[in-house]
């Protein structure tokens, strides 16, 4: 049930950061919305740039997403899984500043994705520490 909401969470924010057109874009952050670009603000490529990154690193966490639930359950690993649910926390944490920066508004909107994924992970290695068998 968590994971329906987070995922929706998910595909609401990025698209919003996305079209935000980057950092101080015509769609950026609510701060500079329909403010005129200030002097020194971020060029064109700049934008580009980061919205190439934050593509980037969308892919890699909903990768590390899709990963943990094949190592959980498909590969029977569950220290492995609680290692990559870390990795997964620490990029979901990533995702969500990434977010902020292009909009606040959905930057702070994802902040629970982080957080649950901190819990999984914390989740994950209990479930692995109560099951010495497996490594």
């Amino acid at each position: 049930m968590v994971w329906t909401a987070l995922y929706a969470d998910i595909a609401v924010t990025s698209a919003v950061a996305l079209n935000s057109g980057g950092p101080g874009g015509a769609h950026g952050n609510e701060a500079t919305a329909g403010a005129a670009r200030p002097s020194g603000g971020p060029t064109a490529a700049e934008r580009s740039r980061a919205i190439r990154a934050y593509r980037a690193a969308l892919a890699t966490n909903l990768a590390l997403n899709a990963g943990w639930s094949w190592l959980f359950w498909r590969s029977r690993q569950p220290w492995l899984a609680a290692a990559e649910a870390g990795v997964l926390a620490l990029s979901s944490a990533d995702l969500a500043r990434r977010t902020y920066a292009l909009n606040r508004s959905a930057g702070v909107a994802l902040v629970p994705y982080p957080l649950w994924c901190g819990f999984a992970t914390v989740l994950s290695a209990a479930i692995a520490r109560l099951n010495p068998g497996r490594h």
